[in-house]
């Protein structure tokens, strides 16, 4: 049985982005990922719309306005480092009517106060930007931006050196057949012989008190969720901190 320091279940962005960063940031470490697909990004990481979002929703000065501000530019500069390619193409967000510009207004103040480029336009510069969005008003974000999250999965997984996925993970894997990287069959009775073996010895080798740490830092962020959601009107038929 092979030993491992940290265990990352769920091969998805944020399963590999975790372990894409411990593993540089304490590089003696062991650091395994388990995927029960047959391919990493299968659910909602290589099913989303993509957007590179700029932290305009959110309250100002909250966990969840400073972590999108700063993983956005986490995210480019990790795109170009490693040749990904992302557009920041812009987006607009529409008032169709005049009742929905307070919260237009509103949304655009919390931009700027999150440091967001972001200004107010008229329909006729709405039509200039977007020709089939009719609206009275409308905000102009060009700092958002696209990109293919999957494709940024699969970079992770290859970052071997950094991550350390293929170690412990194919050591453990293949001979079951299983490539961690590009997938051959899934997981599932794999993780049935080896999950409770590989979590004993994750465990003992100090993972509980990281565990700790990160729970400390997501129940801040579910308070921060919280009191956001106490306050939120709804703009244009959806959330305004979605």
């Amino acid at each position: 049985m092979q030993r491992t320091d940290v265990l990352v279940i769920g091969g998805g962005i944020v399963g590999l982005a975790t372990a894409y960063t411990i593993g540089r940031r304490f590089p003696s470490l062991r650091v395994v990922v388990l995927e029960k697909e047959a391919e990493l990004a299968h659910h909602q990481s290589g099913h989303n719309s993509g957007v590179l979002h700029t932290g305009i929703y959110y309250r100002p000065g909250s966990l969840r306005a400073r972590n999108c501000r700063s993983g956005k530019a986490a995210m480019e500069q990790f795109c170009r480092t490693e040749g990904i390619d992302f557009e920041i193409c812009g987006k607009v967000i529409v008032a169709v009517s005049e009742s929905e510009l307070p919260a237009l207004e509103r949304i655009h103040e919390r931009g700027v106060a999150n440091g967001v480029r972001c200004e107010l336009i008229d329909r006729a510069r709405l039509g200039e930007l977007e020709p089939h969005a009719a609206g009275v008003r409308a905000l102009h974000v060009p700092e958002a931006g696209i990109i293919s999250y999957r494709q940024v999965c699969r970079r992770l997984a290859e970052r071997k050196i950094d991550i350390d996925l293929t170690d412990a993970a194919i050591e453990h894997f293949a001979r079951a057949g299983y490539d961690p990287v590009y997938g051959a069959r899934p997981l599932k009775r794999v993780i049935q012989r080896r999950l409770q073996d590989t979590l004993a010895m994750a465990l003992l080798s100090g993972v509980s008190l990281m565990v700790r740490e990160f729970s400390a830092g997501f129940s801040a962020i579910w308070r921060d969720w919280r009191s956001d959601r106490s306050r939120v009107t709804t703009c244009f038929g959806s959330p305004l901190d979605r």
